[in-house]
């Protein structure tokens, strides 16, 4: 464990639980909350405390046999718990503000029942997936110090899945943004900045290699 348990209180429906970093001798706050069928954590230190190195933080729920651990990256990608380390263990690590990853979410399900991780905020956080000797592999969340110092407070949301397998993930995820009010439509977006209207019907382009024109772009003017 990265940090020490000095005492703890409970008040309805929260257990706030005050801990001490054990590399950086520094007080954190973890609050955990049950709402909605889910577990809701936030760990807060002082921002500009200095952090050493990453923790794991909300952890790893235990995954059985049978599993498949969810991995944000680019489209959408799953790896059984029990499949081998090989030359395709590509995807063990995977911070969620990488260019290929897509939202900062993570769990593991046998297409009903399981559970899913939903973090606040990708920043500074990632997904990490181990495996030790024969046991299933598990996923487990990474924080990272935000340049050298502890930054914003760490919040994620556990919840089970209750039947809904990967489909009941993604929309545990998209409600606990929801209620952050992390989600907003064209209409929203546009209403708080007009040059949104500049993006619609705008594409989503990528230019890898050094052969090519910007003449292209008249092709594609040409083309609609």
């Amino acid at each position: 464990p990265d940090f020490r348990l000095e005492s703890f209180r409970s008040v309805p429906d929260t257990l706030e639980l005050h801990l001490r970093h054990l590399a950086g001798s520094f007080p954190a706050r973890l609050s955990l909350t049950l709402r909605g069928g889910s577990l809701h954590m936030r760990l807060a230190a002082d921002p500009l405390v200095s952090l050493p190195g990453p923790f794991d933080f909300p952890g790893a729920v235990p995954t059985r046999t049978g599993q498949r651990i969810a991995i944000p990256r680019g489209t959408g990608l799953s790896w059984p718990v029990d499949g081998p380390r090989s030359w395709r263990w590509g995807l063990s690590e995977a911070p969620f503000w990488g260019w290929q990853v897509s939202q900062a979410l993570t769990g593991a399900t046998d297409g009903k029942t399981g559970f899913v991780i939903s973090c606040a905020s990708p920043a500074y956080a990632g997904l990490s997936i181990r495996k030790s000797g024969s046991e299933p592999s598990h996923p487990r969340i990474v924080q990272s110090p935000a340049k050298g110092r502890f930054g914003q407070a760490r919040e994620a949301v556990v919840a089970p899945l209750r039947g809904g397998g990967f489909r009941e993930l993604a929309l545990r995820h998209r409600l606990h943004r929801e209620g952050l009010g992390q989600v907003k439509d064209w209409t929203t977006k546009r209403a708080a900045n007009p040059n949104m209207e500049k993006l619609h019907g705008a594409v989503d382009w990528w230019v890898q290699g050094g052969n090519w024109s910007w003449k292209m772009f008249d092709t594609l003017r040409w083309m609609g």
